[in-house]
């Protein structure tokens, strides 16, 4: 029905009776909402993808699953701040996705890592769970309201 886009509005009805669709008073009832069943899926060890509509958004989202994770106990403060491309300071056990192509370093736009630890000299040690990578300052470093960040904190 959906592709055929015939009988929209008993396609919804049909997808709202069975939980597929949810309906929030606002933004942040929804925000929150997907928050939760993120942090849920996650705890469970499935991989969880989140798609909006603004890096705003992504920003917002990532800070509540952030947080949520460390008053779980699930990441740690690192003893060196480092900034991720949303501004979100880098923690131990953070997932995050690396946004730029380095042979030299084995890593790929869009490969998903976690971090093991931030050195004092800014580098970031992250691995896949197969292999190890060690990111440079050169890297990991971002330009505030840049577009081209190489190292985004995701959940």
């Amino acid at each position: 029905m959906m592709r055929e886009r015939s009988s929209t509005g008993q396609l919804f009805d049909q997808l709202y009776e069975r939980g597929n669709v949810v309906v929030h008073e606002t933004m942040d009832d929804a925000r929150l909402m997907i928050t939760e069943d993120a942090i849920a899926h996650a705890r469970a060890g499935a991989i969880v993808a989140i798609a909006v509509a603004t890096n705003e958004e992504v920003t917002s989202l990532n800070t509540l699953v952030q947080q949520a994770h460390a008053d779980a106990g699930h990441t740690k403060r690192a003893r060196v701040d480092v900034a991720g491309s949303d501004m979100l300071t880098v923690r131990i056990g953070d997932q995050l996705m690396t946004r730029q192509n380095d042979r030299e370093l084995g890593v790929a736009n869009r490969d998903v890592w976690t971090v093991q630890r931030v050195h004092q000299d800014l580098s970031v040690t992250i691995t896949d769970g197969n292999r190890d990578a060690r990111l440079p300052p050169e890297y990991v470093k971002i330009r505030a309201g840049s577009d081209d960040a190489r190292v985004r904190c995701r959940w």
